[in-house]
């Protein structure tokens, strides 16, 4: 972990700002984003940054479970669990 800069730590905060450039760099929809941080933001805290670190921000796995103190495969659960909710809700988003 000493090679990942302090402020890595900061980044997977969602109250901070860090959500929506991170969003809108990704989807240029206003609303989608939004409707993402409320999605994300409803989902255990340890899921959320598994979500961050290697949806958002592009950490590998291996980068992603050393910051969050994870073995692999439960950070690899983690994040297939989170992109399943994610699309559940947004789907039904969309269609509601």
């Amino acid at each position: 972990l000493a090679d990942f800069p302090r402020t890595h730590a900061t980044l997977i905060h969602f109250n901070d700002g860090f959500l929506e450039p991170a969003c809108m760099a990704l989807v240029r929809d206003k609303q989608l984003c939004l409707k993402f941080h409320v999605s994300v933001s409803s989902m255990k805290e340890l899921q959320q940054k598994a979500i961050m670190l290697v949806d958002v921000k592009g950490f590998s796995y291996k980068e992603a479970a050393e910051l969050l103190n994870v073995k692999i495969p439960h950070l690899k659960s983690l994040v297939f669990r989170g992109r399943r909710e994610l699309e559940k809700r947004l789907r039904n988003e969309v269609k509601g």
